[in-house]
């Protein structure tokens, strides 16, 4: 009988290995995030999600192609929601209290992605759901819709085909600023829809078949951080309180794993001290702090 008490899920092979110190930047939803802090705390330069949290493959193509074209956010772009100005191609932390300023700090953040951008090795997309909600009055699909009412949008699903439409724009706009850069395309392991749990599979499958057709070149690579959480890790002691989003356990392990598929064995032992170092420094106590 085998020892092994789970499924190994097996990531495609990668030639060229990451030093400690490469540039990297990070495009997509909250699990985008959570590698780039991994990575972030490890030493390596990333730089991330221009437009704050994003999770459809239409969202994230529009903000890269804005991004590719140069093109600045206007006043215009903005709506007043109880005296603050937000953008529906942005998350909520852009808002600010005056138009003018929510434009120029959206802008300042595309500049800074760009730079970063234009010198990076490797970019990660993480994609999360099929699911949009268009805007009625310009048809246009937001990345967020600030709690504005439901009347505004229509909820629909992404075919596969759109998503890969969506996907392969986004690597185009990508590629005309840095030409020749590695991307590495992930899906998401958490459940956006757990009150309809078919609706969240269809989402999901959809952007993992469009995905996979994306991936036609040695530039073009996925990581199955998807299949890891649920092949490997299928067991609700991985999941928060919530039971949706990711435990810290899985969490980390996730981004393990990735961090030994894509990193030279000398980065990745640099990338374990850095960790342990930041880990010591945020228990270590306050000097004076104790009982008198």
């Amino acid at each position: 009988m085998s020892e092994n008490w789970f499924t190994p899920v097996k990531a495609p092979e990668t030639a060229a290995r990451l030093r400690s110190g490469a540039g990297i930047t990070s495009l997509g939803s909250c699990f985008a995030e959570r590698l780039a802090e991994y990575l972030t705390a490890g030493g390596a330069a990333v730089r991330g999600n221009p437009c704050g949290i994003v999770y459809n493959a239409v969202s994230m193509a529009r903000s890269m192609r804005h991004l590719a074209l140069g093109r600045e956010y206007r006043e215009e772009d903005f709506f007043e929601r109880d005296g603050w100005w937000f953008s529906w191609e942005h998350h909520g932390s852009f808002a600010r209290r005056d138009a003018a300023e929510a434009a120029a700090c959206c802008n300042a953040a595309m500049r800074e992605f760009r730079a970063a951008l234009e010198t990076a090795e490797l970019m990660i997309l993480t994609f999360s759901s099929s699911v949009v909600y268009e805007h009625c009055a310009s048809g246009a699909v937001v990345a967020n819709c600030h709690k504005m009412p439901g009347t505004l949008f229509r909820k629909r699903i992404l075919s596969c085909a759109e998503n890969r439409a969506a996907i392969r724009s986004l690597l185009r706009s990508v590629r005309r600023v840095r030409p020749g850069l590695r991307v590495v395309m992930t899906l998401s392991p958490v459940r956006h829809y757990p009150g309809d749990l078919v609706l969240n599979a269809r989402s999901k499958a959809n952007l993992l078949a469009a995905i996979h057709e994306c991936t036609d070149d040695e530039r073009n690579l996925y990581f199955p951080a998807y299949e890891i959480m649920n092949d490997e890790l299928r067991d609700y002691r991985f999941y928060g309180d919530d039971m949706l989003h990711l435990s810290e356990r899985a969490a980390e392990l996730i981004c393990r794993r990735f961090v030994e598929h894509w990193f030279t064995p000398e980065a990745l032992a640099r990338i374990d001290e850095q960790r342990r170092l930041a880990r010591q420094a945020a228990h270590r106590p306050i000097h004076g702090s104790g009982d008198a």
